[in-house]
């Protein structure tokens, strides 16, 4: 059919849908979806958030979680390196597995506990840091530090 405005104008014979079409599924999914998000009994979860007194304790992560954690991300060899931090392909060193777990674990101060914890048992055998032990080690050597910075972690907290 070809243009010819009669769509635009006021005076044009046009065909009106009815007024109050039925709603599709799709539509009344999500105006469903959007009178949840306003009705007061959906927020009754977060307010706790908000409201002293009423926030669940939230338990921080021990020295030998995180310890654990940055072994279990450097465990395989081929997931460990040497002279870098990190890789964009995630291959951690042990500091940089030690930082990408108190990360994932929301435990910065507990990392940084960590991390103090594995550079003295690391000076305890030879070295100036965790660094210089990861860098002149074999990965077995490095895997056997963080087990004994495991085990020394937990005989610290019983």
């Amino acid at each position: 059919m070809p243009f010819d405005g009669s769509a635009f104008s006021p005076t044009a014979e046009q065909v009106t849908a009815p007024l109050s079409p039925e709603p599709s599924p799709a539509r009344s999914t999500w105006r469903q979806r959007l009178r949840s998000l306003f009705a007061p009994e959906g927020w009754t979860g977060d307010i706790h958030g908000f409201v002293p007194g009423t926030r669940s304790p939230v338990t921080e992560p021990t020295v030998g979680e995180v310890l654990l954690l940055a072994r279990r991300l450097i465990e395989h060899e081929d997931r460990w390196i040497k002279g870098h931090y990190a890789t964009l392909d995630g291959r951690h060193c042990a500091v940089g597995a030690l930082r990408a777990a108190a990360l994932r674990l929301d435990a910065r101060r507990i990392g940084r506990s960590a991390q103090d914890h594995l550079r003295d048992l690391s000076r305890a055998r030879g070295f100036r840091s965790i660094e210089q032990m990861n860098d002149h080690s074999s990965h077995a050597e490095v895997l056997d530090l963080f087990d004994a910075a495991i085990r020394s972690a937990d005989h610290r907290a019983a």
